[in-house]
């Protein structure tokens, strides 16, 4: 969308997380709060680092809110996508920083449902997903349940 109205209203962030027994609550805001960048080649930057608060996040059960962005399906269900922070990130254009986004395996699988934003519910694997020198992903998930929020 080109008018500014519209454009802020889908960067708007997800709102916090569904709370749920054994998952602790996180949002993009925590998760994106420090510079982590690659250059055109896809290779960290010097001042990319992991803050130590996220890296402790790293194979634990958390709750994140998002936008869907369906990648797999088996049937008519997702069972991998991308999680990202605000709908501008997912469905126009704009390119999410590695730390505004997650890969997630979703099992079992759910409905596709997009333009609402979601809560998912599993273990977050905070740690940089390489091949080579490449970045491919900061932040994955092995989700267990989702729950769209209205």
């Amino acid at each position: 969308p080109t008018d500014p109205a519209a454009r802020a209203a889908m960067a708007a962030e997800a709102p916090d997380p569904v709370v749920k027994d054994g998952f602790s609550p996180v949002t993009f805001a925590t998760l994106s709060d420090f510079v982590y960048q690659t250059d055109m080649n896809g290779r960290l930057t010097p001042e990319s680092s992991l803050p130590e608060e996220i890296a402790k996040l790293d194979n634990t059960a958390v709750a994140v809110s998002g936008f869907v962005m369906p990648i797999e399906f088996k049937g008519d269900k997702v069972s991998s996508m991308i999680l990202v922070r605000n709908q501008l990130l997912c469905c126009f254009g704009e390119e999410p920083s590695l730390n505004e986004w997650m890969f997630v395996n979703i099992d079992p699988p759910v409905e596709a449902t997009m333009d609402v934003p979601v809560t998912l519910f599993g273990t977050l694997y905070a740690s940089p997903d390489r091949e080579g020198d490449q970045v491919l992903s900061l932040y994955r998930m092995q989700a267990q349940a989702m729950e769209a929020i209205r």
